[in-house]
């Protein structure tokens, strides 16, 4: 870019000056800055300041301030919503999520849940309404390290009861051939927690949490149904599931700690 030189203040003569410098800021417009010419003053005159830097004396036009639209504040309101919700749900899910201390998985799932609430703001009334599967929640993965055909597999069913209570429940599997576990699995521990998250008033909380023993057979394998507290109108319900593959070792089962046997992730989600 070429700026432009004064060499009297106040003529109307410019000369190119390539090194000419801009000034950059988040909340104004780029702006020229040039020498002062013989005359050298210190002061502001209507638009224009005039001002000393080392040892030289330049002159420029008072920033003009951007002015924000209304989209782009709800945009960065919308983020920080984001933001604050991300770090909540992060101390819930702790004990579930491999990857708690990631912090890129942290801000992946803080823009997931940023692209979520521009897109339910966006949505018009006439569109309200439960719905699940929610975009950018569903099937977002913690540990994108992991093979997530065990989680898959799992096909989660969330209803409420006739006595208002909800419940969650898990399909049926045989799980030698459905679960995908590494060789020498005894058992696949299943940890699922069930979150509320309020996007307007900024909260989670938990709705329920199970831990569920699968041996690692060829037999059906039926689990058990899950009473969970309903969740409220305009909250959304998030279904966090993690798998843990139990081999048989030395002094007994232990855990299998390679990532990329750890999946965890959104298996289910809706809102109201």
């Amino acid at each position: 870019m070429i700026l432009w030189t004064y060499p009297l203040a106040g003529s109307k003569d410019l000369i190119k000056n390539s090194s000419a410098k801009t000034c950059r800021g988040s909340r104004f417009k780029s702006f020229y800055m040039a020498k002062q010419g013989k005359i050298r003053l210190q002061c502001t005159v209507g638009q224009t300041i005039y001002y000393p830097l080392k040892g030289e004396y330049y002159m420029r036009r008072k920033p003009a301030e951007v002015r924000r639209t209304d989209a782009s504040v709800k945009s960065g309101l919308n983020f920080g919503k984001a933001s604050r919700i991300c770090r909540q749900l992060r101390e819930l899910i702790g004990p579930l999520n491999p990857s708690n201390t990631d912090k890129r998985v942290m801000f992946r799932f803080t823009g997931a849940l940023n692209k979520f609430i521009n897109w339910n703001s966006n949505r018009p009334e006439t569109g309200k309404g439960r719905i699940t599967g929610l975009p950018s929640l569903t099937d977002f993965q913690f540990n994108d390290q992991a093979m997530v055909a065990g989680l898959k597999a799992l096909q989660i069913r969330v209803k409420t009861s006739g006595s208002g209570l909800t419940e969650l429940s898990i399909s049926p599997i045989i799980p030698v051939s459905t679960l995908n576990a590494p060789q020498g699995t005894t058992q696949v521990i299943c940890r699922i927690m069930v979150t509320g998250v309020d996007p307007d008033r900024v909260t989670s909380r938990l709705l329920g949490n199970a831990e569920i023993n699968i041996p690692d057979n060829d037999r059906l394998f039926e689990a058990p149904v899950l009473s969970l507290t309903p969740a409220a109108p305009g909250e959304i319900m998030l279904v966090i599931m993690a798998l843990e593959y139990q081999l048989n070792g030395d002094g007994g089962l232990k855990a299998d700690e390679r990532m990329r046997y750890r999946p965890c992730g959104i298996v289910w989600s809706a809102m109201d």
